[in-house]
């Protein structure tokens, strides 16, 4: 299924042997998955501090729970996220996993050829990261990215260890 699905439409649109994809609301027990059916898979997780991934995602539908059950809730998005990283941390090694914290990504801290030898790529071209993957185009575009009082106490509150085992600073 996965071979047809993802694999082949990658094969035949650009027309290469190697696939993977993007995903940011799966986890540890989902990559598990994936390294059961491809034994050679290698896994990126990326994490991002916790306030600034709220504030990026504030507005949207998200979808937790399949089918359809959406939320807007930062207490069902904090909760989410640190079960995410709760999984990565504990268990990113033995998927051939490799952690990434966003910001040194993002800020040139992390030495890209790393990441190219973990995915066995000869290079990676670093202008990838220069694109900026937007939202969905139904979502109204001047919606407030700001957190309030209440999000932030929410957030802090549910993600507060992980954020700091993180070696995230208290906002």
């Amino acid at each position: 299924l996965l071979q047809r699905w993802l694999g082949a439409s990658a094969r035949e649109k650009y027309g290469v042997s190697r696939w993977g994809f993007k995903e940011v609301g799966l986890t540890i027990d989902h990559a598990r998955y994936l390294k059961w059916l491809f034994p050679n898979a290698c896994f990126i997780f990326i994490y991002r501090n916790l306030f600034d991934a709220y504030k990026s995602w504030k507005g949207n539908r998200w979808g937790n729970v399949w089918p359809g059950y959406c939320t807007r809730s930062p207490v069902a998005f904090a909760r989410h996220w640190r079960h995410l990283l709760e999984g990565f941390t504990a268990g990113y090694k033995e998927v051939d996993g490799f952690l990434v914290k966003f910001e040194d990504l993002v800020t040139d801290k992390i030495d890209l050829s790393e990441v190219a030898n973990h995915i066995r790529v000869k290079k990676f071209d670093s202008s990838i990261l220069q694109k900026k993957i937007g939202s969905p185009t139904n979502i109204k575009r001047n919606r407030s990215k700001r957190l309030s009082f209440f999000d932030r106490a929410i957030l802090s509150a549910i993600g507060r260890p992980m954020l700091k085992e993180l070696g995230y600073r208290k906002r």
